[in-house]
């Protein structure tokens, strides 16, 4: 009878887990989940900030600039989030390597604090989660259309 009261509120906060990750949606901005509890941050044109292999601490959300990831070679501008898949990585290393194109206004968010989102917020973890698995799974179409190009070109 006592678990009575403690299954009740799992119960709860499982059906709220699940109505937040029905609601977390790609295009819901990620700056107002990382706004609170973050640290602004700013850099100038050139400057690199990670290596790949480096071991993720943090991920970034751009405020205003363009920031530039060398793999594959991308840029990002003003709402963008990195650095997120070193986070999630097991050996949390960084994939690759990201510099500053321009000047660039930044807010970073800790691992530790990714995590205490987490536990306030489920919503962004179910957006971040989906935008992992969408950047990894573009990154693989990639590698196989890279693949297929000597392979079509010998045809």
């Amino acid at each position: 009878m006592a678990m009575i009261p403690i299954n009740i509120k799992k119960l709860l906060h499982r059906r709220s887990l699940i109505a937040a990750m029905a609601q977390a949606k790609a295009d819901t901005p990620v700056a107002a989940w990382l706004l609170p509890q973050r640290q602004r941050r700013l850099a100038k044109a050139g400057e690199t900030l990670w290596h790949k292999g480096e071991v993720a601490t943090e991920m970034v959300c751009v405020e205003t600039g363009q920031v530039r990831l060398k793999e594959p070679d991308v840029a990002l501008g003003a709402g963008a989030l990195l650095g997120e898949i070193g986070l999630f990585s097991p050996d949390h290393h960084r994939t690759g390597t990201s510099a500053c194109d321009t000047d660039c206004v930044r807010h970073t968010r800790s691992a530790a604090g990714r995590a205490q989102l987490y536990d306030v917020h489920p919503k962004p973890g179910f957006h971040l989660m989906r935008l992992v698995v969408a950047r990894l799974l573009h990154d693989i179409a990639a590698a196989k259309a890279r693949a297929a190009e000597p392979m079509a070109a010998t045809n």
